[in-house]
């Protein structure tokens, strides 16, 4: 799968609340499947899904009650969308970073933050 590491992630919420990224997530897209790893103030969001058409993605939170979309740019070099988790949602932005070892499965940064203390 390709992989991305050091990708930058923008959430906006649209009630107001301040913005959050995260500028060392991971990411990784395969045969219509996308993957894509942060943190945020609780915790790792992980969050996966299928491409619905050439470059469109619906994803569903692994880690939490998250359900998003997000559509490649034309250069390829970031994806945009829109999130909601129960009452919120907004927008979200990946700005896909270094390319990285297949052998990594993407969410590595999520797991380690799970297991550490």
């Amino acid at each position: 799968m390709p992989r991305w590491s050091r990708c930058r992630v923008t959430i906006s919420c649209d009630d107001g609340s301040p913005s959050h990224e995260d500028a060392d997530a991971d990411a990784g897209i395969e045969d219509g499947q996308i993957m894509v790893a942060y943190m945020d103030d609780e915790g790792p969001v992980v969050l996966a899904g299928r491409e619905q058409e050439p470059g469109h993605f619906e994803l569903v939170g692994r880690s939490r009650l998250r359900r998003a979309t997000l559509v490649r740019s034309g250069d390829g070099r970031a994806l945009a969308g829109a999130w909601s988790e129960r009452e919120r949602g907004g927008k979200w932005l990946v700005e896909l970073g270094a390319a990285c070892d297949a052998g990594d499965d993407g969410s590595n940064r999520a797991k380690r933050a799970r297991s550490e203390p």
